[in-house]
């Protein structure tokens, strides 16, 4: 299949529904999984797979760009893939940002860890933040969170309009709290642990689809 197949059509930028982020390695079944997801919602995809090789991922991408619009996933830190495909967006480090290439009609995201950090980001062109994590992470066993929901409150009310880039929060994040998200002030939530259901080496299809529906229901 060739990688520049598929539709150009545009994504927006808003997020009415929350991102998917996928885990470190890939499973049996995900792939039709972020289909079924893809196609019954207007989510955005990000592809972090740190645990998996270039010639498995490129794989992985070659099913996805089948049945997927090229245009709602985003990758990590793999430029070469990202540029190969065609993606509709790349995600990276702060320290990277500036070494990139002129941005063309991609979407760009980097993480952040503090509202320190932050404010850093706010002055790169990226098109979205991830503040993580929110809450203590589902996926990342033992990663607490340190930031405080009245300082974060209280720092986008106060810095938000200032910035070009949207905030998206992330880490912890489930159909039990994610109604607290926009209260916080974010412009949109990123879920991972709770939405897969991963089992042998394979994903649970349905049980995650249904996770993901629950958590939109909610954040609705």
């Amino acid at each position: 299949m060739s990688p520049l197949s598929g539709q150009l059509r545009e994504v927006k930028m808003d997020f009415p529904v929350p991102l998917i982020i996928t885990l470190p390695q890939v499973y049996k079944g995900e792939a039709e999984t972020l289909r079924i997801l893809a196609e019954s919602f207007p989510c955005r995809i990000h592809i972090r797979k740190p645990d998996t090789d270039e010639d498995t991922l490129r794989r992985f991408l070659d099913e996805l760009c089948t049945h997927i619009n090229r245009k709602q996933l985003s990758i990590h830190h793999r430029f070469n893939l990202f540029q190969t495909y065609r993606l509709g967006g790349f995600h990276t480090r702060i320290k990277e940002m500036a070494l990139l290439p002129e941005k063309k009609d991609e979407r760009r995201s980097i993480p952040c860890h503090s509202l320190e950090e932050l404010d850093d980001a706010s002055k790169t062109d990226a098109d979205y933040v991830f503040l993580s994590p929110v809450f203590n992470s589902i996926s990342k066993q033992g990663y607490m969170s340190k930031l405080e929901p009245g300082k974060i409150r209280k720092y986008l009310k106060e810095h938000k309009k200032e910035y070009r880039c949207k905030i998206v929060a992330l880490g912890g994040i489930d159909r039990n709290n994610i109604t607290s998200i926009k209260s916080l002030g974010f412009d949109g939530a990123a879920l991972c642990g709770s939405v897969w259901e991963p089992q042998n080496g394979s994903i649970d299809s349905s049980k995650s689809v249904q996770n993901y529906k629950k958590i939109v229901s909610a954040w609705e």
